[in-house]
């Protein structure tokens, strides 16, 4: 299913390319595909345990940090006002989404040591703050009620017991 998935998502990236006009930098979209190619490979050694849990996580946080480029520099350069804003507020989306899972991995290290330094218990709750700066820019800026339906998703129980979860690993 990943596999298909990366497919369809090279094939839509190489489709937005060829449709860029002749004075667009198309460096970050061939960097893109290139990060996302490698995600086959990389769950094929996640799934067989042959790559230990920090250098997975550097690798995912590597294509990620490479989607984040591609949209922030895509919103500087589309011309169509629509489309760069879409662009802008899927940026926040996916700056939100990526602080939530570091947020998830720093917190589980924590857990699993039952301590950290200063540093890190910090660093878990920049991730945190980092959340809610992006997904309420997502939620602002989405197109077509989108941002209501985060708002929605992101109001209900289970926020709140994450916030819990999340105090409690801080004390």
């Amino acid at each position: 299913a990943v596999d298909a998935r990366v497919t369809r998502f090279v094939e839509a990236v190489d489709r937005v390319r060829s449709a860029l006009p002749a004075w667009a930098d198309k460096a970050d979209l061939t960097g893109l595909v290139t990060e996302v190619r490698r995600i086959a490979d990389l769950r094929k050694h996640t799934d067989a345990l042959t790559i230990e849990a920090e250098a997975s996580f550097f690798s995912y946080t590597q294509i990620i940090q490479q989607m984040i480029r591609t949209a922030d520099n895509g919103t500087e350069t589309i011309r169509e006002p629509s489309i760069a804003r879409a662009l802008d507020a899927y940026d926040h989306l996916m700056q939100g989404k990526e602080a939530a899972g570091q947020e998830r991995a720093v917190g589980s290290l924590i857990l699993a040591h039952g301590r950290a330094d200063l540093d890190l218990y910090r660093r878990f709750m920049e991730l945190g703050a980092t959340q809610k700066v992006m997904f309420d820019a997502y939620a602002l800026t989405a197109p077509n009620g989108l941002g209501a339906v985060l708002r929605e998703t992101l109001g209900g129980e289970t926020v709140k017991r994450h916030e819990a979860v999340r105090w409690w690993i801080v004390e």
